[in-house]
């Protein structure tokens, strides 16, 4: 009897693989030719993202998020964008294709599987497309192809990647936020333009104000600057109290008296006649002759 040779499965029946088995995150899958897909393509996909291979980043018991992978025809990505970094940033290279002649990086898959090309993953858009749409990578659907841990962690950092909200039948890591269809990721999220408001609280009551400081200043009673400034209210009576016991600054007991003022003033000399005033011009003279005639006598003695 001859033998038959068994006939590979159906696209359907493999798309019916993925649909009744657990699909977990970094497994790499396949997906068909849009006419081939069950329930027809998705409005988010382009065209040449069909017949591909693709990476899973989440997936439920309905939908999964995934990232397309690409062989750029068997070529290196250092030859297909040769002076482009900005592209072949968007890209990830998986073994055995070269590192990433950027930054380095390079995923691996698990139990040393390879890819039947050299691929990279393209980290710019993720897309989320119906969980019947994929199929195992493989015919043989028994083998799996999925991203080491290591080289996840890396995917997952590379693209800031965040799950949807958990669900009862999510088969991927949890998470907080959801990615909508066809989200174009790779740089992390902006900052809000504003903080948000602060939590509504009590009314705020600002504290009293502190004591207000004061200096004192003594008093300087004694001083005659005290004595330039106004009396206070009420010192006036005092004060004049005080004063009816002195005189001139000593106590009226033992002011002095002044001297009687009853001296007659001299009366005024009459002036002087014409004769007095003559002897006293001839005793002038006089006088002047005697002492030239003494100079004179002086003088000649010293020269004899």
């Amino acid at each position: 009897m001859p033998r038959t040779r068994a006939r590979a499965p159906s696209s359907s029946a493999r798309q019916a693989a993925v649909v009744h088995r657990k699909v977990q995150t970094g497994c790499i899958l396949w997906l068909p030719a849009k006419e081939d897909c069950l329930g027809g393509g998705a409005r988010d996909l382009d065209e040449g993202c069909y017949a591909h291979p693709v990476v899973v980043l989440w997936a439920d018991a309905k939908e999964a998020i995934i990232l397309i992978i690409t062989s750029f025809d068997s070529r290196d990505l250092a030859d297909r964008h040769p002076s482009n970094r900005q592209v072949r940033a968007l890209h990830l290279p998986i073994r055995p294709s070269a590192p990433h002649p950027d930054t380095g990086h390079q995923l691996a898959l698990r139990a040393g599987a390879v890819l039947r090309k050299n691929s990279y993953v393209k980290t710019k858009r993720q897309f989320r497309v119906r969980l019947e749409m994929l199929c195992p990578y493989e015919r043989d659907s028994a083998r799996e192809y999925r991203l080491r841990q290591k080289s996840w962690d890396v995917l997952v950092e590379y693209i800031k990647f965040t799950p949807p909200a958990p669900t009862t039948a999510m088969m991927a890591a949890p998470g907080h936020a959801g990615v909508r269809r066809g989200a174009t990721v790779g740089h992390p999220p902006r900052p809000a333009l504003f903080p948000p408001a602060p939590a509504p609280g009590p009314a705020w009551v600002p504290p009293p104000p502190p004591p207000r400081r004061t200096r004192a200043y003594p008093e300087y009673a004694t001083t005659p600057a005290s004595l330039l400034l106004p009396a206070p209210y009420g010192a006036g009576e005092e004060r004049r109290a005080q004063d009816r016991g002195m005189w001139n600054g000593f106590p009226r007991d033992e002011r002095r008296p002044l001297l009687p003022n009853n001296v007659p003033e001299p009366e005024d000399s009459p002036p002087p006649t014409t004769c007095e005033a003559l002897v006293v011009l001839v005793v002038g003279i006089l006088g002047v002759t005697l002492l030239g005639a003494g100079l004179f006598y002086v003088r000649k003695t010293l020269g004899a």
